[in-house]
């Protein structure tokens, strides 16, 4: 079985973004597609540890749901 950091890392972070945050089934798979397309950058860039990446993708949904407008959140 191949280790692949990446989803890795999406897993973990969106099991604990879950479990602090109430989000739909759609949410969590945007949620999803957007930290494997964030860690596949950081990666690109030399991140390599799975600590820093977890904390960097925590933040960004973070992030993004302060964006969202307070209907929808």
């Amino acid at each position: 079985m191949i280790h692949d950091p990446v989803l890795s890392a999406v897993d973990c972070t969106l099991s604990i973004y879950l479990l602090m945050n109430r989000h739909s089934l759609e949410e969590e798979q945007i949620a999803r597609t957007t930290l494997k397309l964030h860690f596949d950058q950081l990666i690109a860039s030399g991140e390599d540890e799975q600590e820093r990446l977890i904390v960097k993708g925590l933040t960004l949904l973070r992030e993004l749901d302060e964006l969202k407008p307070a209907a929808l959140a």
